[in-house]
């Protein structure tokens, strides 16, 4: 099983519009539903951190 981890911050004035990516990505997982996969995200009490947790039970190769 691979995992991973991701936390950034964005500008204040692009935090909502970054929630609404986020968003759209849980709709294509939802539509899709991938196998294997584990994936969730909270927008922290600052409102402009964000944190992404990537769980995939099969092989992934993790590109930076």
């Amino acid at each position: 099983m691979e995992k991973l981890i991701v936390r950034y911050k964005v500008k204040p004035d692009r935090a909502d519009e970054n929630q609404k990516y986020i968003q759209k990505v849980f709709e294509e997982l939802h539509r899709t539903s991938p196998s294997g996969l584990r994936y969730v995200s909270f927008r922290l009490s600052d409102g402009v951190s964000f944190v992404h947790i990537v769980s995939v039970e099969t092989a992934m190769t993790v590109t930076h």
